[in-house]
């Protein structure tokens, strides 16, 4: 018998052939505006729609809302995250997507933007009050291509020398 504390909110709701089926009664989209904002302080708050940033951040938004804004999500893929956002006043878009910079590209009304991270893994946006299209995109940077292609060349550089050979 096991027995565990845990305060995520996931609960096994099925078990057999050593596989657990998960689930949490107060689960959030993967793409939500932030109802307000907390500081880190290693507890998970009992609101869903309250995000956790670092300390600092998280007084410098402190005003933010969610009421009376609106979301639409138009576009869900594995590499790709649309949304059309009608903000009153300044909101804070939260995609449950993992906070890489460098691999997700994020244009607000058609200019890049830098994304930030919330809850220490998630990447976030703040959006200043008005209408505005969000794209959040995984875009490959080139090293990663680059070492690829050169493996492949001296793979055949090699492959070459040991035939002449």
């Amino acid at each position: 018998r096991t027995i565990a504390w845990d305060t995520s909110g996931f609960r096994v709701s099925d078990e057999g052939n050593g596989a657990r089926v998960w689930s949490v009664a107060s689960g959030r989209p993967l793409v939500f505006l932030a109802r307000g904002v907390a500081a880190d302080r290693g507890v998970v708050p009992s609101d869903p729609l309250l995000v956790v940033l670092p300390k600092q951040r998280a007084s410098e938004l402190a005003d933010v809302t969610s009421e009376g804004a609106e979301l639409e999500t138009t576009a869900l893929a594995p590499a790709v995250v649309e949304a059309r956002v009608t903000a009153p006043r300044a909101a804070l878009l939260v995609a449950q997507v993992k906070f890489r910079p460098r691999l997700w590209r994020l244009v607000v009304d058609g200019r890049n933007e830098s994304t930030e991270v919330a809850e220490r893994v998630w990447t976030a946006v703040l959006l200043p009050p008005g209408v505005h299209r969000v794209s959040l995109r995984a875009a490959i940077p080139p090293a990663p291509w680059l070492v690829s292609l050169a493996g492949v060349l001296g793979i055949a550089a090699l492959a070459l020398v040991g035939r002449r050979r």
